[in-house]
């Protein structure tokens, strides 16, 4: 019982962490729960490390630690919510967005499926380049004013023809 009682805070905090909404997790702060209960669980005296309980929760969390910079890619804007469907998919977690947790990804293997989460990830930025590419493009167009003149009294035609053809080759 003496093993139980070590490990059970670290395993309570690491638990709590779980639980954490994805929506609403901060990556800076996972990494230092992750790296505080690693700190916890290295004082405790030897007795207890030689227990496989302690083995076991020491090993997940350092997974868990050298995965991190998966779960933290994953924590971006490019990933729409069109995303996050095929990612959930690819995890077989059968959850609304708004109630994913950290927990589900790691408990589903997000970070032995980093391949995956890599390709969908590469797609999503992808299309956010190109997303803000037009509106940039559109944005550009919006402002471009148009110089006409009335020509023998029947048609506009456009002046300034050099700055135009400036504009599209921007």
């Amino acid at each position: 019982t003496e093993v139980w009682e070590a490990v059970s805070k670290p395993f309570d905090s690491l638990t709590e962490l779980k639980d954490t909404l994805w929506a609403t997790a901060v990556m800076r702060k996972v990494r230092k729960t992750l790296d505080d209960i690693l700190i916890e669980m290295r004082s405790l005296p030897n007795r207890i490390r030689q227990y496989d309980a302690y083995t076991a929760l020491h090993d997940k969390v350092k997974s868990y630690l050298s995965g991190h910079s998966t779960l933290s890619d994953m924590k971006t804007d490019a990933l729409k919510e069109r995303h996050w469907k095929i990612i959930l998919q690819k995890l077989n977690i059968h959850v609304a967005f708004s109630e994913l947790t950290i927990g589900m990804l790691w408990d589903n293997d997000l970070l032995e499926r980093k391949k995956d989460m890599a390709e969908v990830l590469s797609i999503a930025q992808g299309e956010m380049a190109i997303e803000v590419f037009l509106n940039e493009v559109r944005d550009r167009w919006m402002k471009q004013e148009l110089n006409l003149v009335l020509y023998q009294n029947r048609v506009r035609l456009i002046r300034g023809w050099d700055d135009l053809f400036t504009a599209l080759d921007d």
